[in-house]
């Protein structure tokens, strides 16, 4: 499939991750109440980590990764619950630990421009990699080839909300 964000076929009444971010953005911007803000930032903290997380961007018809089942670390899951939190079980460290070390990698990110369709199709390429879709077992060779890849997400998500975070 194509990793071209078109609206009219990837976000249908405007019912995608790209126009909740476009919308959450604008909602913080111009928030009416401390409430709504509360609200709207909320919703970009979790939409802006969800976009980069490439499964978010992947294919319909497995449903971004959790219809795609698998054994990993001794136990079912799917290829998007593998993504979104097994694998960085797997680095082993606390939260705090981990924006310690990613953070300085991604300094100068805070202030480079973005836009959530752009990210959506640098998660879609991802997905796109060869070997991404693992064979039905897990074993460490797949983490130790895609964790730079979920540690550069990890840390590009934190940098862009913190720069649109400031911008707004």
């Amino acid at each position: 499939g194509s990793c071209t964000y078109v609206p009219e076929r990837d976000c249908p009444g405007g019912r995608c991750v790209v126009a909740a971010i476009d919308r959450q953005t604008e909602e913080l911007e111009y928030a009416v109440s401390n409430e709504t803000s509360l609200k709207a930032l909320k919703y970009l903290v979790h939409l802006v980590a969800d976009v980069h997380q490439p499964l978010h961007a992947g294919y319909q018809d497995d449903k971004g990764g959790n219809k795609y089942q698998l054994q990993a670390f001794m136990r079912g899951s799917n290829l998007h619950s593998l993504w979104d939190s097994g694998m960085i079980r797997q680095l082993d460290e606390d939260h705090t630990t981990i924006v310690q070390r990613l953070l300085p990698k991604h300094r100068a990110d805070v202030n480079r421009s973005w836009t959530a369709s752009q990210v959506a199709q640098e998660s879609c390429k991802i997905v796109g990699t060869p070997g991404f879709y693992p064979k039905r077992r897990v074993g460490m060779d797949y983490i130790e080839q895609f964790n730079p890849t979920l540690e550069n997400r990890l840390g590009l998500a934190g940098a862009r909300l913190a720069g649109l975070l400031n911008r707004i």
